[in-house]
C-alpha cells in the first residue's frame, strides 16, 4: 500500500503533466517547413482622374500611403500564414498639385473623392495542411465637378476612377508513400459576394514537380462574375485538379485566389458607385478522393508544440515537486 508521501507525489506529478499538456495546447501553432512551400499575399491599388472632354489629359490620383498600398506583398517560402488589409488614402494636395502649370488646367478647381481598398489572407488547414485562401478588392468611384460652378449633379466634368486587386497564394508539397501509381483528386470550392460586372474573383490550382515553369503536370481554374448592374450577388463554384504520384514521388500543389475591381467607362454600366469582389468567405479544399490520404505527407505542417523555455520551466517545476515530496517522505519515515 502506498504511503501518504508517495500518494502526494503521484498526485503532484499528474497535475504537472496536465499543466504541461494544457500549456502545449494553448501555445501558438509552429510551422515545420521545407524550402519553397509557404503562404503569401499581395495587393495593389491605383486611381486616376478621367476628364470627359476629348482634349483633356487624364491624371493619376496620388495616395499619401502609396508605399503601403501601391504594391504590397507579405509572406513567402516558409510562412505558414500571411495576411494584409489596406485602404488607400487620397493625397488631395499632391494630386492636384501634380497637374501641369497651364492656364487651361484648373487643377485646384476639381473635386476629388472616392477610394480603393483590398485585403487577402493565405494559410493552411486540416491534417494535410490544404490551402485556405481569402481575397477582397473594392473601389468607390465618384464624379468630378468644378468647384467654381454652382452645385448641380448634371454638371460633372469627369470621374475619379480607382482600381484594386488582391491575391492569396499557397504552395504545398506532398510526398507519396504508397507502392502503386495513384491519382488523388483535390476538389476546390470558393464563393464570393460580387457587386458590378467589373468585379471578378478568380481561383486556380497547379500541380508540378517542383518547377512551376517547366514541370507542370496539371492546371485547373474557375472564376466568378456578375451581370447585375446594381446590388450584390452571391455566387459559388467548384473545380478539381488531379495529382498523380509514382511511388515515393513528391509533387507540389500551387493554389491562388484573386479579387479585382477595376472602374472604367463602359456603355450601360454605372459611371459611379461601388465595385466590389468580396471573396473573404474562403477558398478551400472540400474533398480529396482517389486514394488513401494517409499515404500523403505534407511538407508544411502546423502542429501545436510547447516552446523550449516553457518546457524547461515545467520540467524544473516537476523536479522541485519531486524534491519536496522526497523531503516530506523522509520526515515521515523519521517520525
Amino acid at each position: 500500500m502506498l504511503n501518504p508521501a508517495t500518494v502526494q507525489l503521484v498526485s503532484a506529478l499528474r497535475a504537472a503533466w496536465v499543466l504541461l499538456a494544457a500549456s502545449a495546447a494553448a501555445l501558438p501553432t509552429v510551422a515545420q517547413t521545407v524550402h519553397y512551400t509557404g503562404a503569401s499575399v499581395s495587393g495593389t491599388a491605383s486611381g486616376r482622374m478621367e476628364l470627359s472632354c476629348h482634349t483633356c489629359t487624364n491624371y493619376p490620383i496620388l495616395f499619401s500611403n502609396e508605399a503601403e498600398v501601391g504594391l504590397a506583398y507579405a509572406g513567402g517560402a516558409g510562412f505558414v500564414s500571411a495576411a494584409m488589409d489596406r485602404v488607400a488614402v487620397i493625397d488631395r494636395d499632391a494630386t492636384l498639385g501634380s497637374f501641369p502649370d497651364d492656364p487651361n488646367t484648373l487643377g485646384p478647381d476639381y473635386t476629388l473623392g472616392g477610394g480603393a481598398a483590398y485585403a487577402a489572407d493565405a494559410s493552411f488547414s486540416g491534417p494535410l495542411a490544404t490551402p485556405l485562401l481569402r481575397a477582397r478588392a473594392s473601389t468607390d468611384n465618384v464624379r468630378v465637378y468644378l468647384l467654381s460652378l454652382p452645385p448641380d449633379p448634371n454638371l460633372f466634368v469627369g470621374w475619379d476612377y480607382f482600381s484594386a486587386s488582391a491575391g492569396a497564394y499557397t504552395t504545398q508539397g506532398y510526398t507519396f508513400s504508397g507502392s502503386m501509381r495513384t491519382t488523388y483528386t483535390f476538389e476546390f470550392t470558393f464563393d464570393g459576394l460580387l457587386q458590378d460586372p467589373r468585379a471578378n474573383l478568380s481561383a486556380s490550382a497547379t500541380v508540378h514537380n517542383g518547377d512551376a515553369e517547366t514541370g507542370v503536370r496539371s492546371f485547373a481554374n474557375a472564376s466568378l462574375s456578375t451581370m447585375l448592374l446594381g446590388g450584390s450577388e452571391y455566387l459559388s463554384r467548384s473545380f478539381s485538379i488531379g495529382m498523380t504520384f509514382e511511388p515515393g514521388e513528391t509533387l507540389y500543389l500551387d493554389a491562388s485566389l484573386t479579387a479585382s475591381a477595376d472602374a472604367n467607362v463602359q456603355f450601360g454600366l454605372p459611371d459611379e458607385g461601388i465595385i466590389s469582389a468580396n471573396g473573404m468567405n474562403t477558398m478551400w479544399v472540400s474533398s480529396i478522393s482517389g486514394g488513401d490520404i494517409n499515404l500523403l505527407t505534407p511538407m508544411m505542417t502546423v502542429t501545436a508544440i510547447p516552446e523550449p523555455a516553457t518546457t524547461v520551466m515545467l520540467l524544473l517545476g516537476l523536479g522541485a515537486l519531486a524534491g519536496l515530496q522526497r523531503r516530506r517522505g523522509a520526515m515521515v519515515s523519521e517520525s
